[in-house]
């Protein structure tokens, strides 16, 4: 395009990208089996005026500015292309452009597109290797998340009342033997989860689901043996349950193919995160700028936070 793009585009295709629904229409089936004709760069997808919008335009809007959007939402970036141009002839026609007070205005904006356009590049700059993902994945792999669940063996007590697992609970606190109360309480407990025996044998995590539901079958995963988990209530309020992990062997480990795209994601989502980091301290170092530490909520009865024991989440 001839013209450089402003603050305002951008913001356009932001916001037309990410928060406006768009209808579909049914189209004949004659035309829906079609194939459609591949576009070139120099084809025009939209003209205002004397300017054009390329294929290949767009394809560099998208880059930059909404990495991601599907093909067939790309409307919305031809939208806000075309909205901006009609606006921007429109304040040139009203002498906008001209406008000496408005001059430092349109000078930091303009700053403020190259700043973003460089941060954008930066991001885009970012590659995963194939061997960058080889690497993390035999690093990792004897985490959780890189096998078919885990072999468990535990002990369940289920109730359909939360008093009554919180008396238990109670109880247990309080010294009581944890596996008389799981045969003290099996019948109910196979009543309310559809297990043979409270006491499981090496079942695989995604089979548990079935009865307890994924979210406790996949907490068994990750939970401290031999800790006392719960109360959790079940899937469709069924029940509540209390479980305590004696043994966890890992499941069947995926295959690299199998998670290749899952980690280049999430290695490439990584590295963005860090290049911007790097870009956004450089200049605030040349630039002499010294972030602020966000507030402290401080008032009448409160007391200051209490530093952090750990960086991982409870999975109690």
């Amino acid at each position: 395009m001839k013209k450089s793009f402003n603050l305002y585009l951008m913001s356009m295709v932001i916001a037309l990208s990410c928060g406006l629904s768009w209808s579909q229409t049914t189209q004949p089936a004659e035309i829906q089996a079609a194939e459609p004709k591949a576009q070139e760069a120099s084809d025009v997808v939209a003209t205002v005026g004397d300017e054009k919008l390329t294929r290949g335009d767009l394809d560099l809007i998208k880059k930059y500015l909404a990495p991601g959007l599907p093909p067939e939402q790309e409307q919305r970036i031809i939208d806000a292309w075309k909205m901006t141009m009609v606006l921007a002839n429109q304040a040139r026609k009203s002498g906008l452009e001209d406008n000496p007070e408005l001059k430092p205005v349109m000078t930091f904006m303009k700053n403020q597109t190259l700043a973003n356009l460089y941060m954008s590049n930066k991001r885009n700059s970012v590659t995963v290797t194939d061997e960058d993902v080889k690497a993390y994945y035999e690093a990792n792999k004897e985490q959780p998340q890189f096998h078919e669940g885990a072999y468990i063996t535990a002990k369940v007590i289920a109730t359909e009342k939360r008093e009554e697992i919180d008396a238990i609970r109670k109880q247990l606190t309080e010294g009581k033997d944890f596996d008389e109360l799981v045969e003290a309480n099996k019948e109910t407990t196979q009543k309310i989860t559809g297990l043979s025996d409270p006491s499981i044998e090496n079942v695989l995590s995604t089979t548990l689901a079935d009865n307890l539901g994924q979210p406790i079958a996949g907490a068994m995963t990750m939970v401290n043996v031999n800790e006392l988990i719960g109360p959790r209530i079940m899937p469709d309020n069924k029940g509540f349950v209390l479980f305590k992990i004696t043994e966890r062997k890992p499941g069947e480990l995926i295959p690299l193919e199998k998670m290749k795209d899952q980690i280049h994601s999430m290695l490439l989502n990584q590295k963005q995160m860090q290049a911007t980091r790097d870009a956004m301290q450089e200049a605030e170092k040349e630039a002499g700028v010294v972030r602020e530490a966000p507030p402290t909520m401080r008032g009448p009865g409160r007391t200051p936070p209490a530093a952090p024991q750990s960086t991982q989440p409870s999975a109690k």
